[in-house]
């Protein structure tokens, strides 16, 4: 459970630096959210060892997700720039918060 926060970081810290070149930015931030969507799926086989606000942290997580994918789905006009960049990015750093805390649990 460690290394999914080391691996987290990682992907994270390219998209970050990929963004400074818009376009390679969104293609590796579709990377970064399946590797996140992994992770959960691994998180949710050790669901019973977490701790009760981690539970709650994870579950909260997954909804957001879907929330978003639902979101850039529906929404086919790219004029909103928060919808297409921010809120991926967010989700992506709320999952790097959580994978943090499952590191310092253990």
């Amino acid at each position: 459970m460690k290394k999914l926060f080391k691996i987290n970081l990682v992907l994270f810290s390219i998209t970050a630096g990929l963004y400074l070149t818009v376009y390679l930015g969104m293609l590796f931030s579709m990377v970064l959210g399946a590797a996140q969507i992994l992770m959960s799926l691994v998180i949710l086989y050790y669901f019973k060892t977490l701790s009760k606000t981690t539970k709650i942290l994870i579950a909260f997580y997954l909804i957001l997700a879907a929330s978003v994918l639902s979101l850039v789905y529906l929404n086919s006009v790219f004029d909103n720039i928060l919808l297409y960049f921010g809120l991926p990015m967010l989700t992506a750093l709320f999952h790097l918060y959580i994978t943090y805390r499952i590191k310092i649990e253990k």
